[in-house]
């Protein structure tokens, strides 16, 4: 199965187990059922987790009853908090590696300026709302501006090549043919709308309205 594109695959690499981490789709019903079951034993402790009752689960196991969205999607937060890794990643153990400008960077916490509990808000949001929201809760944690609205670009970008029909090798060329084709210019470099955060909405150390000759020297470092 394939990896989780972008800043979501990042993330997932630091919150999940390698098992949690190959899980990019949502499992059946009766998967997480099954596997609840399997962690914690008896039946009645299984619909604790899942916050029903025990002849609820029993109906939605004989088919005899549907759930609902809302307790598929507390059925869901437990099967991937399941899958994560016992509390949050350190913020100081963040490294995110991509390549930007035909060249390969990697930048700790300290560059992106993450604001202090970044990784446990990144983990509560994954549980509770799935990667669309964790990578939200990230970007918006990264108080750097230069490395907030590229990384936000790289995750669009990823998302986008992500899609391609049956071309994996396509050249430099041709992908940017096809993100001119998916997206403009405009939408990329935005990184889906979180990529320009207004200051008030940013959570790491306050930024810049415009970034400095001498901060664009030390990024290009």
């Amino acid at each position: 199965m394939a990896a989780l594109p972008g800043l979501a695959g990042h993330l997932a690499k630091l919150l999940m187990t390698a098992a949690g981490a190959r899980a990019t789709r949502p499992p059946a019903v009766n998967t997480m059922i099954s596997r609840a079951h399997t962690r914690h034993k008896t039946w009645r402790a299984t619909a604790a987790a899942f916050g029903v009752s025990e002849s609820t689960l029993r109906r939605w196991r004989r088919g005899e009853a549907t759930p609902s969205a809302d307790s598929v999607q507390a059925m869901r937060s437990w099967d991937t908090m399941s899958r994560m890794r016992k509390g949050a990643v350190p913020d100081s153990r963040v490294n995110m590696s991509w390549e930007f400008d035909g060249r390969a960077r990697t930048v700790s916490a300290d560059q992106l300026r993450l604001a202090q509990g970044t990784m446990e808000a990144v983990r509560a949001a994954w549980i509770a709302g799935g990667p669309d929201d964790a990578v939200t809760a990230f970007v918006t944690r990264i108080g750097d501006s230069w490395y907030r609205q590229r990384l936000a670009a790289y995750d669009a970008r990823a998302r986008v090549l992500d899609q391609l029909p049956d071309a994996p090798d396509m050249t430099p060329d041709e992908e940017e043919d096809y993100l001119d084709l998916a997206l403009d210019d405009e939408a990329i470099g935005a990184g889906y709308g979180y990529g320009d955060i207004p200051p008030e909405e940013v959570l790491g150390e306050e930024i810049q309205g415009e970034i400095s000759e001498y901060d664009m020297v030390v990024h290009s470092l």
